[in-house]
């Protein structure tokens, strides 16, 4: 038979049970949304520079005042190259 204590040591006992898996659960959400947010990161990298060097192609295309076409082509060949090699 259970007295009045025992019964409160159980119950606590649950809680600290339920306290631990719920702080198991808590750690591995963390790692996930970590994991995720790292891979958001790079993708925004990646993104700023496709926009950095769209930004660039079209100043080119500003600059491209004299209708010199190979010089401008060689340009954008010039920056998808350094593009590809940084990624």
């Amino acid at each position: 038979m259970f007295t009045k204590k025992d019964r409160k040591i159980a119950n606590l006992t649950q809680m600290v049970e339920n306290r631990d898996e719920i702080i198991t659960r808590l750690q591995i959400q963390k790692d996930e949304l970590k994991a995720e947010n790292t891979i958001l990161i790079t993708e925004n990298k990646i993104g700023n520079k496709a926009i950095i060097t769209l930004e660039e192609i079209a100043k080119l295309a500003r600059g491209n005042k004299y209708g010199n076409e190979k010089i401008f082509f060689d340009n954008i060949k010039e920056l998808v190259t350094d593009y590809q090699s940084n990624n």
